[in-house]
């Protein structure tokens, strides 16, 4: 029988979305205590000596107007007021801009778009993104920018700068993406733009909406609406803390045909308190929800599972983190469970599956992670921490029987880092599977399988990525018949200004610089050079800015034979402009 944690919840009405986010002021210090205020003072990057963070805020200010305009046109009066007289621009795109029209390839498209040439002075500078504008005129599109460096003096600063525009619906999207460098004087009146100078413009096109949300409909009303939709806050309000509801919203999910009628089922992790959802697909694209009778609604946090074959009886069976337990649990037909065996593991993020021992059945590797959001540990050095929660390797000994062989086989070097998820594939094409370990605050880990004992050579092949890692794919991208890695991290502006500035990490050596700064840069691509190494070509491919990623796959969602990135990222939203 599980052991399931006690549900306690208040008796009053949830609250809507929109009410819980009244509830915090937009401006929260005005109803914190001095000795909060004081503390709370003491994160402007000001009070730190970051100078230039605030010449960043007067940029990110200024370039609000250009956005705007970019976004709906019409009077360009606020815009010139922060340009220079004299303010140069060069054109946004060659004479044959390639426009990237989705599920259709790269379409060449001559010419220019009316006043997007270069030009001198505030008239050419308007006509410019109004001709730039005009692209997409038809459309309702959101224009960022972010401000990626200051550099120069008092007499002027130079700012590299990444601007992002999406818009539509779902009759027609339209995006792009540029990178630019503004030159920036100074006047009476504050900064002013004077030069714009393109790097790259890129642009994208769709005459539909490739994927829509359909969850609403497909879920069971009372699972949506009374479980999923409220989200982590209105439940941190309802739930006992002890219970374990985490302030990130950690928790997996995993597909399966559980019950063998040749459809995908669904199960959902959750926080503490709420059950975990095994929800089974009908004909008709809904799913059921048949938790409670499968035995798997589960109450203790759980932040992943597994739906793969333990007994080897072709249908598969559960691994899910119960709290500070693995639970293994036996499919009985029909997508019905029963728990067989329990393991004692802490702090779980992740979980894979692989016969690494090669004797046909499958073992399970988890990974562990103390979250410094929580409380529960911080991590040292932050640019390589050693204090993190130790992996197991469980082996598979029969009748749900898994015993720790993380030590004997090899896999306790490098094992004491933060580690998000695993990744599973013969990149060296010698018969037996690697493994790869994405690890936040430091190194990676490229655990390499030599006829059942394994050796980090993460280093020794370029791919430490030291960074934020928070998820890892493979795929053969280049399609030469080696397995090329994806590597999902973290990629701040703010991190990228701080940790290239002179007074940053004084004391520290150039390498321990570079590791901080590798932080900010975003994720990685890495080619297999036939098992031999791997080649970093993230920037020729494009892919390093996934925002805060989380977990990038590969998916060959076109069906061109060629895989596809999906990268899923945020950290904390909400209403206010002054957000993460």
């Amino acid at each position: 029988m599980l052991l399931y944690s006690l549900l306690l919840v208040s008796l009053s009405p949830l609250p809507s979305q929109d009410e819980v986010r009244d509830r915090v002021p937009l401006r929260p210090e005005e109803d914190l205590s001095r000795a909060v205020q004081e503390s709370a003072g003491g994160l402007s990057p000001l009070s730190g000596g970051w100078t230039r963070e605030d010449l960043a805020a007067e940029v990110s200010h200024a370039l609000h107007f250009m956005g705007a305009f970019l976004a709906e046109g019409g009077d360009s009066g606020p815009l010139r007021d922060v340009l220079a007289p004299g303010v140069a621009i060069t054109p946004w795109f060659s004479d044959e801009l390639q426009v990237v029209v989705l599920g259709a390839g790269s379409s060449p498209e001559g010419g220019t778009a009316p006043g997007s040439g270069p030009g001198v002075g505030m008239d050419a500078f308007v006509l410019s993104l109004e001709g730039l504008r005009r692209r997409w005129s038809a459309q309702e599109v959101d224009v960022h920018f972010k401000v990626l460096g200051v550099e120069g003096g008092a007499e002027r600063l130079t700012t590299p700068v990444r601007m992002e525009v999406r818009g539509g619906s779902e009759a027609s999207l339209v995006g792009a993406t540029a990178s630019f460098v503004c030159s920036w004087a100074p006047s009476d009146r504050g900064l002013r733009l004077d030069r714009l100078q393109v790097d790259e413009y890129v642009e994208t096109a769709s005459p539909r909406a490739l994927f829509v949300d359909r969850t609403a409909l497909a879920l069971p009303g009372d699972i949506f609406a009374g479980q999923l939709e409220p989200g982590i806050d209105t439940w941190r309000e309802q739930i006992d803390a002890y219970l374990g509801v985490g302030v990130l919203g950690h928790h997996g999910l995993c597909i399966a045909d559980v019950n063998q009628d040749g459809l995908e089922d669904l199960y959902l992790c959750q926080p503490g308190g709420l059950p975990n959802r095994l929800l089974l697909r009908e004909p008709g694209g809904t799913f059921r929800d048949i938790s409670a009778r499968a035995g798997v609604d589960i109450l203790d946090p759980s932040s992943g599972a597994l739906l793969v074959d333990l007994d080897g009886d072709g249908d598969p069976d559960l691994v899910a983190v119960a709290g500070d337990e693995l639970v293994f649990m036996e499919n009985r037909g029909e997508g019905l469970y029963r728990a067989r065996s329990r393991f004692s593991a802490l702090s779980v993020t992740s979980l894979t599956a692989v016969d690494v021992d090669m004797d046909g059945d499958l073992d399970v590797y988890a990974c562990a992670y103390l979250s410094p959001y929580d409380g529960q540990a911080v991590p040292l050095p932050y640019h390589e921490a050693e204090n993190g929660q130790r992996n197991l390797m469980l082996v598979n000994e029969g009748k749900f029987t898994f015993v720790d062989r993380t030590e004997a086989l090899g896999l306790g070097a490098g094992n004491s880092a933060f580690s998000f998820a695993a990744a599973w594939e013969d990149y060296d094409i010698d018969g037996d599977p690697d493994l790869y370990v994405a690890n936040d605050f430091g190194s990676n880990n490229l655990y390499r399988n030599d006829g059942g004992q394994f050796k980090d050579v993460a280093k020794a092949l370029g791919v430490e990525d030291v960074g934020a890692g928070m998820g890892v794919d493979w795929a053969d991208v280049d399609g030469d018949g080696w397995m090329d890695l994806y590597v999902s991290n973290m990629f701040s502006s703010a991190g990228r200004r701080v940790s290239f500035q002179e007074g940053f990490q004084p004391g520290a050596s150039p390498v321990e610089r570079a590791r901080f700064q590798r932080h900010a840069r975003g994720n990685s691509l890495f080619l297999n050079r036939a098992g031999q190494g791997f080649e970093d070509v993230t920037e020729q491919a494009g892919v390093g800015v996934g925002r805060w990623a989380w977990g990038g796959v590969f998916l060959e969602y076109d069906n061109d034979g060629r895989p596809d990135l999906f990268v899923p990222n945020g950290f904390v939203t909400g209403p206010g402009p002054g957000d993460l």
